[in-house]
């Protein structure tokens, strides 16, 4: 997790990902938090702020380092922020929502209403801009193509991990106010979230799990990152939970390994081309992100699968030990993946922080005898 940390906060990784990615940077500020590195997450937090446009949009990365040959890397004079990916016309929407959830996250973890009062305004420009993605007026956000983490994958519409994403942010936004005396503007997004929970529940649920995405009558598969994080976030009920969990064990998602991502996994023809070209058309849909399979394990030992969650984690970990390192993807041995196109970033903020949020919260770190209790 500290070796990506630079002096203006959190970047992705070492090498390929050598730069302020908005995403993978506040999945990271849970990671320090839990370190307590609170400067380091507050120097992210104050970045990103510093970049917000009038309208509420943040930077989806911010480069400082500019061309590269081989090892030699020219530091630009000036921060470079992009604000859409290069596959894609579209704008990535769920960093803003996540700005807003790494904004309160600091707060509980350092009671500073200082910095609060600072924050309280870029997150609700930042919400602002979110809800202009809900076209239809129902509530739920509608993006385009490459809008999410996933950007591997051909899937707009309602997408499930960006409005669960969404949904959390709103739910924190109304903490926010309530911490800060703001009763009127907490009750107004706390009906936001009640609303918003609720309708994720109608719209995605399928019986077995929340759909990846809906569009129309169409709908994804089975993918395990809004369906976790949904569970994280108490968004499903208990009994959707289990549901879930029956669903994962039936098909053998984590059996040996850490979660899959996409159950069954996307076709090429769903996939944008130039990762198929260059042999990577399962990055997104049939390999390992251990994030994932941190925050799954979050989520069973908090119904009670004490032994499992324990299990997955002591898998993940086993994983990072081998090699001395937390990697970015994995193939289902463990493996970090190498191609001859691509090679899975290590260090990898994202993976790092999301298992040390498990471990924390699950009572794994402390002293001998807050662990054997």
């Amino acid at each position: 997790m500290r070796a990506c940390y630079n002096p203006d906060g959190i970047v992705a990784g070492r090498t390929h990902f050598n730069a302020y990615w908005a995403r993978d940077g506040f999945w990271g500020v849970f990671g320090a938090l839990e370190l307590r590195d609170f400067d380091q997450a507050k120097k992210h937090l104050e970045f990103f702020r510093s970049l917000q446009k009038p309208n509420g949009q943040l930077p989806n990365k911010v480069e400082f380092i500019g061309h590269t040959l081989g090892s030699y890397y020219e530091r630009r004079t000036e921060p470079k922020s992009f604000f859409r990916i290069s596959q894609s016309l579209f704008q990535p929407v769920d960093p803003a929502a996540l700005f807003i959830i790494a904004i309160w996250q600091y707060y509980r973890h350092t009671l500073d209403t200082q910095f609060l009062r600072k924050f309280s305004q870029p997150a609700q420009r930042a919400f602002t801009w979110l809800k202009s993605f809900d076209r239809d007026g129902d509530l739920l956000l509608e993006t385009g193509y490459a809008s999410d983490w996933m950007d591997s994958i051909l899937k707009r519409g309602k997408v499930l991990n960006t409005n669960v994403i969404y949904a959390k942010a709103s739910k924190n936004l109304a903490a926010i106010y309530e911490v800060l005396g703001k009763e009127r503007t907490m009750r107004e997004y706390e009906q936001v979230a009640r609303e918003l929970y609720e309708r994720i529940r109608k719209v995605f649920w399928n019986g077995e799990y929340l759909s990846d995405w809906v569009s129309g009558n169409r709908r994804g598969r089975f993918s395990a990152d809004g369906n976790v994080l949904a569970m994280l976030f108490k968004i499903t009920s208990p009994d959707q939970a289990e549901t879930v969990f029956h669903f994962i064990m039936r098909h053998r998602l984590d059996m040996g390994h850490p979660l899959r991502t996409v159950w069954p996994p996307y076709g090429v023809y769903e996939v944008v081309p130039t990762y198929t070209v260059i042999g990577l058309a399962d990055y997104h849909s049939d390999l390992i992100w251990p994030w994932i399979g941190s925050l799954n394990a979050l989520n069973k030992f908090r119904l009670g699968k004490n032994d499992q969650a324990l299990d997955d984690l002591a898998l993940i970990a086993d994983w990072y030990v081998a090699r001395n390192g937390v990697a970015e993807v994995y193939n289902r041995t463990g493996i970090p993946v190498n191609r001859l196109f691509y090679q899975s970033e290590q260090p990898f903020a994202w993976n790092a922080a999301c298992f040390v949020y498990a471990a924390k919260s699950m009572g794994l770190v402390g002293t001998h005898e807050v662990l054997t209790k």
